[in-house]
């Protein structure tokens, strides 16, 4: 017995000092570069596509059957340009010789240094990455069909990876169909052991430029990944990434996510993003074709709750000034779906604090099309206290061209006490103190062809009844204003503010005496028609009171009365 153990030991130590012989031979008698033409040439025929490799090529043998790549590229789709679509400056890999006897696979740390990948999506929606993805296929298919075991896992007892390590990577992604631009610069990549099925850390940094960011942005991800042994199905757990702006930052996290590379699909049950005190949620997450920027569908449910507002949109580029209003929080709840250039958002819930009101928002949806910048609103109120603004069956088009180009209709609705501060609080301060103190106001309007028509409106606003129609014409120029307005009785004193409850005629000082409020027109092109049932204008009641109004070039006429021929009043406004 003993003997036999012998001659086994012995067998094995001349095999092994054989195979240490002949790796030795091999890397000082065969130089590896003499076949860089036939890996190109193998390359190219699998995928068809140039490789080329520019430095050295050098292979090791024992313990490790390794190869390590300097200065290398695989050139671009026809079509894509003439910079390679892949390039890396080394790139190391070894293979632990004697645990391949046993069937079992152990690779040490693949390492790739200054790698440069371009991705770029053409009009039509081609990809440059698509060609190679077929050549794949098509090779599997090829493998599945001559020999279903080598397509599997052909036999392996085990496969251990230590590990993969990128370092200062680079990655271009152009879509011109959007278009869109983002450059991924400064990508470190590193990770455990990987063993199929096995969980793996991986920790990954960026810094990321694109066309709708005003800042770069620094990236920092720590997660866990689980896969299949075909990597088609990833799974991510305890995932956290940090994004890093200049003086400030923000984490997301999710604790699960799922990514089904058959299907192209990606599931996320929690993702929340926060920042200080401002937290943004987003449940049942659904992200599907998400290899296509065409077919990229996402839905879930978005919860926001947000301290500093202003100082969130200024950060992302978008210029927010709410003058002296305060804005002490912002509450949102809602749904949301994005297909096709379709965005549409359903019930839709906010509460902002402002100047220490609480306001409630509501929209049951709203459909925005990205593509013709159209927008469908069926319902949306503003809620303070029991006073109400509410905008319903509002549609417009060509958004993102400005008054001069857009089309829109809609009805405004506004009723309760607090209306005049409601208004104040969006900037829209039209009523004087004290005035307004319940508003009842109805108003249909339509903007077409760079004009404003309102062919109804009516307004109860405390003792006061107006209504009519009125037009504006050349809304983005200079414009002027058509109007008919119909009145019961107006109270001119208390419109301007000029006496109050208790004033009498006496107290007027000569030069606030006025029936009209001539000096405001100066400047207004307009013409139109009055019609009141009773004036009070400083202590002075008419009745039954028709004027014609034509205001131009800083000269307003007044044909006051009619009894035998007209009477006109010219006033200079100049």
């Amino acid at each position: 017995m003993m003997k036999a153990i012998n001659i086994f030991l012995w067998v094995f130590g001349v095999t092994v000092v054989t195979l240490v012989g002949a790796g030795v031979v091999i890397t000082n008698l065969i130089d590896p570069n003499e076949y860089k033409p036939n890996i190109e040439e193998i390359v190219e025929k699998s995928i068809g596509r140039k490789l080329t490799i520019n430095g050295d090529l050098s292979i090791s043998f024992f313990p490790w059957v390794g190869i390590d790549v300097k200065d290398a590229s695989l050139s671009q789709r026809d079509g894509f340009g003439d910079q390679p679509m892949v390039s890396f400056s080394s790139a190391h890999f070894r293979l632990k010789l004697m645990p391949i006897f046993k069937k079992q696979i152990e690779i040490d740390t693949v390492l790739v240094q200054a790698p440069t990948i371009r991705m770029s999506v053409l009009p039509d929606g081609s990809t440059n990455w698509g060609d190679i993805m077929g050549s794949l296929a098509d090779s599997h298919s090829s493998v599945e069909e001559s020999s279903p075991e080598a397509a599997g896992t052909l036999g392996l007892a085990s496969l251990v990876i230590e590990g993969v390590s990128i370092v200062n990577g680079k990655v271009i992604f152009e879509d011109q169909s959007v278009p869109r631009k983002v450059v991924l610069s400064d990508v470190n990549l590193s990770t455990d052991q990987l063993i199929p099925g096995e969980p793996l850390d991986v920790q990954l940094s960026m810094v990321v430029d694109a066309n709708q960011l005003p800042n770069s942005l620094t990236l920092a991800l720590v997660t866990t990944v689980e896969t299949s042994l075909d990597f088609t199905h990833v799974t991510l757990d305890q995932t956290r990434f940090d994004v890093i702006e200049p003086g400030s930052g923000y984490a997301l996290l999710a604790p699960k996510a799922v990514i089904d590379r058959s299907q192209q699909t990606i599931t996320v049950k929690e993702l929340s993003l926060s920042k200080d005190e401002d937290l943004i949620s987003i449940n049942d997450l659904k992200v599907a074709s998400f290899a296509s920027a065409s077919q990229l569908s996402v839905e879930g449910k978005l919860a926001a709750s947000i301290k500093h507002l202003q100082e969130l949109l200024n950060q992302y580029g978008t210029k927010a000034d709410f003058g002296l209003h305060e804005i002490a929080k912002v509450n949102v709840n809602g749904g949301f779906q994005y297909s096709g250039d379709q965005l549409a958002v359903n019930s839709l819930e906010s509460t902002v604090g402002l100047n220490g009101q609480t306001l409630v928002l509501s929209l049951p949806y709203f459909n925005f099309d990205l593509s013709d910048q159209s927008l469908e609103v069926p319902l949306l109120t503003i809620q303070q206290n029991d006073s109400s603004i509410a905008i319903s069956k509002a549609i417009a088009t060509d958004v993102a061209g400005g008054l001069a180009n857009m089309m829109a209709s809609a009805k405004l609705q506004a009723s309760g006490e607090e209306v005049p501060s409601l208004l104040q609080q969006h900037h829209i301060d039209v009523l004087p103190e004290g005035l307004g103190r319940s508003v009842d106001l109805n108003v249909q309007f339509l903007l077409n062809d760079n004009q404003l028509e309102v062919p109804e409106f009516s307004v109860k606003m405390d003792e006061m009844e107006l209504s009519g129609e009125m037009r504006i014409r050349e809304l983005s120029g200079d414009p002027s204003y058509e109007f008919a307005i119909k009145a019961g009785e107006l109270d001119i004193d208390r419109l301007l503010g000029q006496l109050n409850a208790d004033s009498v005629a006496a107290t007027a000082e000569p030069a606030q005496v006025a029936l009209l409020p001539i000096a405001s027109l100066q400047g207004l092109n307009a013409e139109g028609s009055l019609s009141v049932e009773r004036v009070i204008a400083s202590n002075i009641a008419l009745t039954d009171l028709n004027i014609d109004v034509l205001s131009v070039d800083d000269t307003l006429t007044l044909p006051m009365f009619k009894i035998v021929q007209p009477y006109v009043c010219n006033f200079d406004l100049g």
